[in-house]
């Protein structure tokens, strides 16, 4: 008869590996017995290794054996699949179910629904993404100006098209489900993926030489006309407008840049005082657009910034109802002024002459009138 001959180390190599094995594969049984257990939500923040994941599933008594539970992981190579967010877990689930759940492939995650309005900027979108507890505002606003477009340009060629490591304008407004602890690039990737399939689809459409305007020049005038129009059926009409300025070399003398940069964008009234600051997204002592988007321009006005209405119009006024009336001489414009400074006066209830305010308020109309007549 012949003897192998072990030695020693292999005896308990062996003895090791059928242990460890039988522990696992009872573990798995132990955990996927059907007891009756309540359904415990898990947290699992950005960046957590396993070991902190299974120290953290074991705090919440949702495994029992965390050492198996990490073993079954590499084995499985499912160490670095597993995503952050909340989760439902139950303690009776088998080791195997938890994985998948953890790797978003089956079960309940926790969602943040965030919406983001047409014709909001960056800084205005990370506070209300920051109000979602998504973000930190001023880390979300840093890295969209500036380190984000390195990243993504990789995976989204189209960026290489933006002349400026900003990314204002490129957020795409839509409804988006984030994962609780999601990443600010996530975040950002999310935006720019969603631009991806409706913005810069439309410019390929079109041929991508629209009207004289590069790519970047086309989103700076659709946020530009966003922020303009108080509805979609204007936004053709205002974009004609500031196409016939474009062509005849005149500023486009539009308030929303100027509250740019103020860096007051939500402010109602521009006054004289306002058009003094010197800075390239003052369009009204600038000519030509603004050297990035001032907003997040949602599908209707890209499409307007790319297909125009051609009227003759070269001067627009604000009505009190969100519309706007249009002129194509000054003339009819400074009428149109003079009307709805009327409708103002009448809807205020200011006409009495012996207000002791009335001369300031006459001074403030003339000043207004001259503001929108640039």
């Amino acid at each position: 008869m012949r003897f192998f001959n072990l030695n020693r180390n292999t005896i308990w190599g062996s003895f090791f590996i059928l242990l460890i094995g039988g522990s696992l594969c009872f573990a798995i049984y132990l955990s996927a017995m059907k007891d009756s257990y309540p359904n415990e939500w898990v947290s699992i923040p950005s960046g957590w290794y396993a070991s902190h994941i299974s120290e953290k599933l074991s705090a919440q008594n949702v495994i029992r054996y965390p050492l198996l539970f990490r073993a079954y992981l590499k084995i499985t190579g499912s160490e670095k699949t597993l995503r952050s967010g909340l989760f439902e877990l139950n303690r009776s689930y088998s080791v195997r179910k938890i994985v998948r759940i953890l790797q978003g492939k089956e079960g309940r995650q926790a969602l943040i629904r965030v919406t983001i309005p047409e014709g909001l900027n960056i800084e205005e979108i990370a506070g209300l993404l920051e109000e979602k507890e998504c973000v930190k505002k001023e880390e979300f606003i840093a890295f969209v100006r500036v380190s984000a477009k390195p990243i993504l340009q990789i995976r989204f060629p189209f960026l290489a098209e933006v002349p400026t490591s900003n990314l204002e304008g490129y957020l795409f407004p839509d409804t988006y489900f984030f994962a609780i602890g999601v990443s600010k690039t996530a975040i950002v990737e999310a935006f720019i993926s969603q631009f991806s399939k409706e913005a810069w689809g439309l410019w390929k459409e079109s041929g991508g030489v629209p009207h004289f305007l590069s790519f970047h020049e086309w989103v700076t005038l659709a946020s530009m006309i966003e922020r303009e129009a108080a509805n979609s059926d204007e936004m053709p009409i205002i974009s004609g407008v500031f196409y016939n300025r474009l062509h005849n070399n005149i500023p486009l003398a539009s308030d929303p840049t100027v509250t740019y940069a103020l860096k007051d964008y939500r402010k109602k009234r521009v006054l004289y005082k306002d058009l003094e600051i010197n800075s390239p997204y003052n369009t009204y002592r600038q000519k030509g657009l603004p050297p990035t988007p001032i907003a997040s321009p949602g599908l209707a006005a890209l499409k307007a910034a790319l297909y125009p209405k051609r009227v003759p119009y070269y001067f627009f006024v604000s009505n009190e109802d969100g519309t706007h009336t249009f002129s194509v001489t000054y003339r009819e414009h400074l009428r149109a002024q003079q009307h709805v400074l009327n409708q103002k006066k009448r809807a205020e209830r200011i006409l009495d002459p012996k207000d002791q305010n009335h001369g300031r308020y006459k001074k403030r109309n003339k000043i207004e009138t001259y503001i929108q007549s640039i």
